[in-house]
């Protein structure tokens, strides 16, 4: 397998009955969800036993509550065998030896077990089960049988499923950092210190003017309210005055307020498309993605999104940063994608929370641009959410 190909790679998401553009008072933008509520997926007709190889070794509870209890629920056919996992054990080595349905690896390893020809191509397998619960009436026509999980493709096939929302990363330039002399963001890196680089790497150096940081805003916010409420669902009112959504968006803004950066749209192509091919912006937050950087001369590095000084660490769930692959050797690869349709989640996001994201979105862009401070912008927003839920355009 060619090099270039492999780095052809690229995440797509799948949208869900329940997705769709955040309606605002202004238009819409990202995506969303309704109030309807996200299916379970497909349901398997036969029992199995699968393996699942967890790289990320989440721990007994975790696992229970993320894996076995969830496929309890939603799949009561599979269930599912974690291979024991030694300390001081190389994961590829059960892998080799186990013979795993499923694992769980880290994004960081998907191409170099591609180009081992480790990981199965699910085009062929996602296709069959997409024929198999349509015709079984299971979901409707235009609904993801996968559950809204990521497709990571290449030019050869389908080679990984990322569970909604946990490829969000941190994407670095390094020949921009090598440049002047500073040393690489690590894992674990806050907001607070994402300013301080910004402000070391934003400056003109022999008529080129670098930009520390850029982002697709809408990817952070979405990110964010998925740890913490957008509304009351008491009072049925927006809630975006609150002792989270302030200090961190005020800690994400000091980020831009840093002398000489820039402020780019709301969506990620603007952005993503600068990072890649100008070669000027040394740091860029949005999700997932495999460009071929290295067909650009462009040395890049990944790590999770930073995390506010407030944030709750180690959520519950399954790990950011890795993806779901099916080895060759899988005994049930169909099985496997029924699996993962059961255990991924697609957050279930109520309209009046998909309206005070968007307006929230819209509002900050105005802080950003200098227009209102985050107080009065906050208020702004949910004065208009109740407008136009008293209006009934919000139902």
């Amino acid at each position: 397998m060619q090099r270039k190909s492999l780095l052809a790679i690229t995440a797509v998401l799948i949208g869900t009955l329940t997705a769709g553009c955040i309606q605002t008072s202004r238009g819409s933008w990202g995506n969303g969800a309704g109030s309807t509520p996200a299916s379970a997926g497909p349901v398997i007709q036969q029992p199995v036993q699968l393996r699942l190889l967890d790289a990320s070794r989440m721990p007994a509870d975790t696992f229970q509550s993320a894996v076995t209890d969830l496929l309890l629920k939603r799949q009561p056919m599979i269930k599912i065998e974690p291979i024991v996992y030694p300390e001081g054990t190389d994961w590829r080595t059960l892998l080799a030896g186990e013979s795993p349905d499923l694992a769980l690896i880290p994004l960081s390893e998907l191409e170099s077990g591609q180009a081992a020809n480790e990981w199965l191509d699910l085009s062929g397998v996602i296709q069959e089960m997409t024929v198999e619960v349509r015709k079984l009436g299971q979901l409707p026509k235009d609904t993801d049988p996968l559950n809204g999980a990521e497709k990571i493709r290449s030019t050869e096939g389908t080679y990984g499923l990322l569970p909604p929302g946990k490829g969000a990363s941190l994407y670095f330039n390094k020949d921009i950092f090598d440049k002047f002399g500073i040393p690489y963001p690590a894992e674990g890196l806050t907001w607070g210190e994402t300013k301080e680089l910004t402000a070391r790497l934003t400056r003109v150096d022999r008529e080129i003017r670098y930009v520390g940081f850029a982002a697709d805003r809408s990817l952070l916010l979405n990110h964010m309210s998925k740890l913490a409420p957008l509304a009351n669902p008491q009072s049925e009112r927006a809630q975006l005055m609150s002792e989270k959504w302030i200090p961190w968006l005020a800690a994400l803004k000091s980020v831009y307020d840093v002398p000489g950066m820039e402020v780019e749209g709301m969506g990620r192509d603007l952005s993503k498309n600068r990072f890649i091919q100008k070669g000027d912006v040394a740091m860029w937050a949005g999700n997932f993605i495999y460009p071929p950087l290295e067909q650009m001369q462009r040395r890049v590095g990944r790590i999770p999104l930073p995390s506010f000084d407030s944030e709750l660490a180690g959520s519950p769930g399954l790990p950011a940063g890795y993806v779901f692959v099916v080895p060759k050797t899988a005994r049930h690869p169909k099985e496997a994608l029924y699996a993962v349709a059961g255990i991924v989640t697609t957050p279930n996001r109520s309209r009046l929370e998909a309206a005070a994201l968007g307006e929230l979105g819209l509002k900050f862009s105005d802080v950003l641009a200098g227009q209102k401070d985050l107080n009065t912008a906050f208020r702004e927003a949910e004065e208009i959410v109740e407008i136009r839920r008293k209006a009934g355009q919000i139902q």
